[in-house]
This record gives structure tokens, C-alpha cells and sequence, in this order.
């Protein structure tokens, strides 16, 4: 929530919560978490990054590479964005178990709704994410947007607009806490990736040493750096380490919403009202248990020893042992197989080759030779190769003409300068310098142009004449405030509800109506984060002034919250006690601020 000071008279935003708190909250919610909720994250994550190892060995080292390419690639895309929809509903099942409320099931419908648009912002992360990195600066909110999109997946029916916006809002609140968490989780990621590393390279040795049991790792230490093992530690830290990372972020979001909504408030209410919940059942128990026990103890005169007599145990049959057939006879059937494959050598290297030809074993053979794939996506994939080597030699080509065109511009050429060197002094130096600097101008300029003519366009600046009026607010709806409209809309909203015959959302409506007039005549200022009971302390100091004012408050805020908050009607007297009400706090203050003017 928020806090107001008095004597500067500003806002001031709740304190974020620190980054050690979000850390150690995630960690003791993934040990709370039921294993639905982490299967819901591992159905997704499990399938992409086992697929990941599959296509990277593939690729690498398969000699059909360039047949399969297409297709591996296309179930790599849709198993990513399989993995996004998943985590989605991981992190809103984190949330609504921070929030104490039943969690969110998950439903094929659901999560085709929500696939688009995460596949739309999380394919840019490959690219935005290391250029990020290499910039080091942005990495931090580049990073918090990505994890934000992914907990903001069920923002306003899942459109991609409105997911973006939330998360780019999330990402940019607390840069502290956000660098801090970025800080901690590179480090623990680390550690992990170091013991899983130590475990993978330890386990053969020991292994070997205590059990002789040889692999591949004990025939030297230059197998403990080849890039499938370090690819296999890097998948399975990624696994461990994502969870928790994923956690943190959506808790980040939940306290960043709790500051309009108060969710963190309620849902230690209902923590609260659980816990008592079970200590009344318990005590209740124990003083049952405790009366029953009394009368049992003063019918009986006490326990008889020979209750506590335990009957002797029953002698068990003893059970014919099973007879075991040596195991010579199998040896020496073994043997006679053995023979008979020596005398069919030729028939059985027949075999062998037939089967080293095998798709599963094509990895060692060479890939000359081996026809390219064909079809709809690799023909697809070849165009956009083709395109994209036109383009690189088309932008190499433009940078070489323009070095020669700055290079004819200076009038100057390479001996002139062979005896001096790549300095402050030399000419080459100053003129990339001149050269890169206006680039980067332009580019400036180009993208703050662009911003401003895109703030333009959202805000829709028109003249006032055609400014449509704006909607009226969803009176249901908790965080609408008084300060959403003026006091005479409001009060032509409630007239129309109760026209309706929905005279609950009219009174709350008439309410809103009280206190945006209260504001205008400043006798009270809005905010977001005040009561009731806070508007009314507010009103006491002017009691010598208008007397009829607090009293008439309070009964019309009695009123609201019996109904609103309790289980009473909104009849047709109460509406018309609450206007009379009304009615007075106007006229008395009206009759006061005309008295002031005079």
C-alpha cells in the first residue's frame, strides 16, 4: 500500500520488498508447492530441453544433418512455445498460493489461448537478451521483461498487447531489488552448475575406485570437457534453477500489484483466518477427549493390568524353499550359440554393415554424399539462407563504398599516412570517429522521433470538441476510486442504476458521489490507499464548523458498508435515507463556502 505524509503533502509508495525477502519466499513456496504445480512447470520444460540436447548432438555431429534440419527445427519452435504456455500457468499457480485462493486450473482451451502471444514475445529474447548481455547495462530489465511476460500470460484475455505492456511496466518498478535478484540468481546458478559439474566428473572415478566399474570418463580427463557433457550440466542446472527464478519474478509481480489492490493484506487474512479456524477444532477436540477421558477413568476405578496384556504372537509355517537350477546348463548353451556364430562370420559382417548404415548410427559416417532434404520448409529455409547471404554481402558492399567515399573525402590515401600510426593524430582515427558519431546521433534522434510520434498516437491528441466522453467505470469493480469521475456523473450513474433496480451498485455510486464532492470543496483529498474511517478523521476537525457534516458522513458510511460488506439489502429507505444524508453534507457545505466568500 501507500503512505501519505501530512506535513510535505506528497506521496510517498510503499517500501519494495528486498530482494533477500522474494528469494526466500520463492525457495520456501517451491517446497510448499504441491507436485501438480511442479509437474505443471516440468510438462512443458522437460520436452523442450531434452529435444534441445537431441537436436544440438543431431546437428552437430549426425551425417543426414541437412535432411532433418527443417523439420527438427520446426518441433524445436512449437515445443518452445509449448514450454512458454506451460510456465504461464506454473507462475499464476505460485501466485494464487501466495494469495491463499483456490489454484487456477489448467485446460487445453487455456493454454492455445495463451500460446500465441507468448511465442510472439519470446522468440525476440535469443536476440535481444545476448545483445543485452554484451551491453550490460539493460541486461537487468531486459531479463525482468521476459520473466514478467511470463507471469502477466493471463493479462487481459491474453493478447499480446496488453501482456506486453503489464510486463514492460513490472520490469521497469524497482531496478534495485531487480539487479540484486539478477546478482543473486547468476551466483547460486553458478554453484549449481559447478556441484552438478563436480557430481558428473567424481561419480566414475569413485565408481571405478571402489567397484572397477570402467566407462568412457575413467579413460581420460579430456572426457570430462567435451561439449555433451557440459551441455547435459547446463540443461539439467537450467531445470533446477529456472523454478526458483520463475518464482521470483511472479512474486515480484504479485507485490507489485498488491500496492493498488492490497492482495499480500488479504491473503494473510485468510492465513489467519485458516489458522484460527484449526486452533478452535483442536481445542474443542482436546477438551472433548480430556471430559471423555475423566468419565471413562471414574466408571472404570482405573486401568486393569490385564488391558495392557499383549497376546502372544503366532508361530509362523515354515514355507518349502524354492529349488534353483544351476546356472551350468546355461553356460553351456551359451557356448554351443557362440560357436555356431563363429561359423557364420561372413553372413554375420553382412549384418553389421547393413545395420552401421542405420539412421541411428549415421553419426559417425561422413555427410558427403548424403542428399539434401526437400520439401516445403527446406525449401523455405534455403530462400531465407539465400536472402539472408544477399544482405550480408549487400551491407559489407555499402560499408566498403562508404569507406572509400570518406576515404576520397579527406583526400588523403594510405601512404600518407603508413608512417604514422592508429592514433589521436592520425586522420583514418578522426574521421571514423566523425563518422560513428553521426551515425549515432541520427540514430538518437531517429529513435527519440519515434518514441514521441508513438506517445503522439496513443494519446490521440485531438481538439476538445471530438474528444468522445469516457466510459462509466464498473462500480463492482474494487479499484475503482471516487476520484475516477466527478461528483455530478457519478451521481447521474446512480440514478440511472437505480432505474435498473440495482440499487447496490447505486449506493456505492452515490457514496463516490459524496466523497468527490467532499474533495471539491476540499474538505477531504483523495487517494487510493485511505478508509473510510480516514476521510472521517479527516471531517472531525471541521465539526465546530459544519456540525451536521461528520454525523451525516458517518451514518451514510455505516450504511454503504452494511450493505457492501455485509449481508443487508439495499432497500428503497435506505437509498432514500442515504440522499437525504447527502442532501444535508451538500447544503451545509455549500452554505459554508458561500459564507467564506463573503
Amino acid at each position: 500500500m501507500r503512505g501519505f505524509s501530512q506535513r510535505k503533502g506528497v506521496f510517498r509508495e510503499r517500501k519494495e520488498p528486498s530482494a533477500q525477502r522474494l528469494v526466500s519466499e520463492a525457495f520456501h513456496g517451491l517446497r510448499g508447492a504441491d507436485a501438480g504445480t511442479l509437474l505443471t512447470y516440468y510438462i512443458g520444460a522437460c520436452p523442450f530441453v531434452l529435444f534441445l540436447l537431441y537436436f544440438v548432438a543431431d546437428m552437430s555431429r549426425s551425417a543426414f544433418a541437412a535432411q532433418r534440419c527443417g523439420w527438427e527445427s520446426l518441433c524445436l519452435a512449437v515445443l518452445f512455445v509449448w514450454m512458454k504456455a506451460w510456465h504461464v500457468f506454473f507462475t499464476v499457480r505460485m501466485v494464487d498460493r501466495r494469495r491463499n485462493v483456490p489454484v487456477t486450473r489448467v485446460s487445453l482451451r487455456r493454454l492455445v489461448r495463451v500460446a500465441p502471444a507468448q511465442g510472439a514475445l519470446h522468440c525476440t529474447a535469443a536476440v535481444v537478451l545476448p545483445m543485452a548481455f554484451l551491453a550490460a547495462l539493460p541486461f537487468a530489465w531486459a531479463y525482468a521483461f521476459y520473466h514478467h511476460v511470463t507471469v502477466c500470460g493471463l493479462t487481459g484475455e491474453a493478447r499480446m498487447g496488453a501482456v506486453r505492456s503489464e510486463a514492460w511496466k513490472h520490469a521497469l518498478e524497482w531496478p534495485r531489488q531487480n539487479h540484486i535478484i539478477v546478482f543473486v540468481i547468476s551466483i547460486f546458478a553458478l554453484f549449481i552448475f559447478v556441484n552438478l559439474y563436480h557430481a558428473f566428473v567424481f561419480l566414475p572415478l569413485v565408481l571405478q575406485r571402489f567397484l572397477g566399474v570402467e566407462s568412457i570418463f575413467t579413460g581420460g580427463v579430456h572426457h570430462f570437457f567435451n561439449t555433451t557433457l557440459v551441455s547435459v550440466v547446463i540443461a539439467m542446472t537450467y531445470l533446477c534453477i529456472d523454478p526458483l527464478v520463475k518464482t521470483v519474478y511472479a512474486l515480484r509481480t504479485f507485490y507489485a500489484r498488491a500496492a493498488s489492490d492490497g492482495a499480500d493484506l488479504l491473503s494473510d487474512i485468510r492465513r489467519l483466518r485458516g489458522a484460527a479456524v484449526v486452533l478452535t477444532v483442536f481445542l474443542c477436540l482436546l477438551s472433548a477427549g480430556s471430559q471423555a477421558g475423566r468419565l471413562t477413568v471414574a466408571r472404570s476405578g482405573g486401568i486393569r493390568s490385564s488391558e495392557l496384556s499383549v497376546p502372544p504372537s503366532q508361530p509362523r509355517e515354515s514355507t518349502r524353499a524354492s529349488g534353483v537350477q544351476p546356472p551350468v546348463a546355461a553356460l553351456v548353451s551359451n557356448q554351443n550359440e557362440i560357436s555356431g556364430l563363429r561359423e557364420k562370420s561372413r553372413r554375420l559382417d553382412k549384418e553389421i554393415s547393413a545395420v552401421i548404415r542405420r539412421p541411428e548410427y549415421a553419426w559417425r559416417l561422413p555427410r558427403s554424399g548424403v542428399p539434401r532434404e526437400t520439401g516445403f520448409v527446406a525449401d523455405a529455409l534455403d530462400l531465407m539462407g539465400a536472402w539472408l547471404r544477399d544482405f550480408s554481402r549487400w551491407i559489407r558492399e555499402w560499408v566498403l563504398r562508404l569507406s572509400d567515399w570518406w576515404r576520397r573525402l579527406f583526400g588523403r590515401d594510405e601512404d600518407a599516412g603508413a608512417g604514422g600510426t592508429w592514433g589521436f593524430g592520425d586522420w583514418r582515427t578522426v574521421s571514423w570517429i566523425v563518422l560513428i558519431s553521426a551515425v549515432v546521433t541520427l540514430a538518437a534522434f531517429g529513435i527519440v522521433w519515434w518514441l514521441r510520434r508513438r506517445k503522439q498516437a496513443r494519446k490521440g491528441i485531438v481538439d476538445a470538441e471530438t474528444v468522445a466522453a469516457p466510459e462509466a467505470p464498473d462500480v463492482s469493480d474494487e479499484s475503482v476510486s471516487a476520484a475516477d469521475m466527478p461528483d455530478d456523473k457519478w451521481e447521474r450513474l446512480a440514478h440511472d442504476l437505480l432505474q435498473q433496480g440495482r440499487n447496490r451498485l447505486a449506493l456505492r455510486a452515490l457514496f463516490f458521489s459524496m466523497l468527490a464532492f467532499l474533495a471539491r470543496q476540499r474538505l477531504v483529498s483523495l487517494a487510493t490507499f485511505k478508509s473510510n474511517q480516514d476521510y472521517l478523521r479527516e471531517l472531525m476537525p471541521l465539526a465546530h464548523a459544519l456540525p451536521t457534516v461528520p454525523d451525516a458522513f458517518l451514518r451514510n458510511t455505516a450504511r454503504l458498508e452494511r450493505v457492501w460488506y455485509g449481508r443487508h439489502h439495499a432497500t428503497k429507505q435506505v437509498v432514500e435515507a442515504f440522499v437525504e444524508d447527502m442532501k444535508r453534507i451538500k447544503g451545509h457545505s455549500q452554505s459554508s463556502s458561500s459564507d467564506d466568500r463573503q
